[in-house]
């Protein structure tokens, strides 16, 4: 379906309302972000990984809507814990989300990311504390989604999740090299 210009628009305005809110409640966990740490390579290994997210994410969105969208968010942190530890023997594959679906299913995908790639135990602070994160991103984008009144069920909808999804992934991104020591750091180019 080719969407017209105005839901276009609707969906860019949207997605970058979304964003800022997301990054205002990781700010409210001590993540000091200006915007989201960007690593092209990984935002462009999001056009192979979302039809395969997508599918799994329409399928589970109406029973669990929030595991629906925070899953996109683990599939960012696993990627960055991708790059961050190896990105030369991973750059060329596009087989990524089975590699995180395949060992534990889709219901435990995030832990198979939190226990495998991080390494965090279950009863650690650390994993809870991002446990609750996404929870609390995945309720506050519910509330936003719902907002817009767009009729469940429709080709609208199904566009809304789509942009929802992938700030959900880039949010991952910057959630993981965030935990890994990543930050902008402000740089004085020729003295």
């Amino acid at each position: 379906m080719a969407l017209n210009s105005e839901f276009q628009e609707f969906l860019k305005g949207y997605g970058s309302r979304l964003t800022e809110v997301m990054i205002q409640v990781c700010n409210s966990r001590s993540m000091n972000f200006k915007a989201f740490l960007q690593i092209d390579e990984l935002e462009e290994k999001w056009k192979n990984i979302a039809p395969e997210y997508m599918a799994d994410a329409v399928r589970e969105f109406n029973d669990y809507p929030a595991v629906a969208l925070a899953w996109a968010g683990y599939v960012g942190m696993g990627m960055a814990k991708l790059w961050d530890s190896d990105w030369e023997q991973y750059s060329s594959r596009n087989d990524f989300y089975p590699m995180f679906v395949k060992p534990r299913g889709f219901d435990a995908m995030d832990e198979f990311i939190m226990d495998e790639l991080f390494g965090l135990d279950k009863d650690s602070e650390d994993y809870k504390s991002v446990v609750r994160l996404w929870q609390q991103l995945a309720d506050t984008a519910l509330t936003m989604m719902r907002r817009e009144n767009i009729a469940s069920q429709s080709s609208e909808a199904y566009y809304l999740l789509v942009v929802t999804v992938e700030v959900f992934y880039l949010t991952g991104i910057s959630v993981a090299l965030s935990l890994m020591g990543y930050k902008y750091e402000k740089m004085i180019v020729g003295e």
